[in-house]
């Protein structure tokens, strides 16, 4: 629905339809794909270069490249300093840095400013996974869900700690 309202009436893809597909494409685990998309839309537009660098510096995340990923969440937070997406990946940066009380702030002032959405604290919590936090995790997570309601990629994640925790009825 969103792709035929950015594409009514034009023969290219708009700026938007393009961050569109990077995003897409970033949910299909592709980031190769994904970034040139994010690029596209910094060539063609202006107005979503802090998109456009949220969306880059998350595809350089999931590639490996984390001083990339930096960069590129640095400058999209020196455009836009409230955009969710950057500050998500810069506190999971920070978290893989070792700078846990730094990511931890981050990630909770994130998770009261986008209030209308889980994808803050799942992400929090699944940073707190890879540190081996499966508690804490699951408590950020039961967090979110109260604040924000029940949404399919949280019960996938609450699946996932369950398993962790060796409760394999509960996880299934």
């Amino acid at each position: 629905e969103l792709l035929k309202i950015f594409q009514s009436r034009e023969e290219e893809l708009s700026s938007r339809a393009l961050l569109l597909f990077g995003k897409i494409y970033l949910e299909l685990d592709q980031p190769l794909t994904a970034i040139n998309y994010f690029e596209s839309v910094h060539y063609s537009s202006i107005e979503l270069n802090d998109y456009a660098y949220a969306g880059m510096a998350n595809s350089e995340y999931m590639l490996g490249n984390l001083s990339k990923s930096k960069t590129f969440a640095l400058k999209s937070l020196n455009i836009n300093p409230n955009l969710s997406d950057a500050k998500i990946i810069l506190a999971q940066i920070l978290a893989d840095e070792n700078l846990i009380d730094k990511s931890n702030k981050l990630f909770l002032s994130t998770m009261d400013s986008s209030s209308s959405s889980s994808y803050a604290g799942r992400k929090f919590a699944q940073t707190l996974l890879r540190r081996n936090q499966i508690n804490e995790a699951e408590k950020i997570l039961k967090q979110t869900l109260i604040n924000n309601g029940i949404d399919a990629p949280s019960l996938e994640l609450f699946s996932d700690i369950y398993w962790l925790k060796g409760e394999l009825k509960t996880a299934i």
